[in-house]
């Protein structure tokens, strides 16, 4: 998503990121929550700021 809008913070649930996933909203919920204590992203009401891209994508090529 941060690939084709271009930005950094990403104005989505944790609904609507499982839907778009095709996940279960309590797995996203648990991995973001693990990527806020890496410092990874920064979680707030309805949105996910994209702290380190980097890591991320080496993560998802696993």
């Amino acid at each position: 998503e941060s690939a084709k809008t271009g930005k950094d913070t990403l104005t989505m649930t944790h609904d609507q990121i499982a839907k778009y996933t095709g996940s279960a909203r309590e797995v996203v919920s648990r991995m973001l929550k693990y990527f806020e204590n890496e410092d990874m992203v920064e979680l707030g009401r309805g949105r996910v700021r994209l702290k380190d891209k980097k890591r991320l994508k080496e993560l998802a090529r696993q």
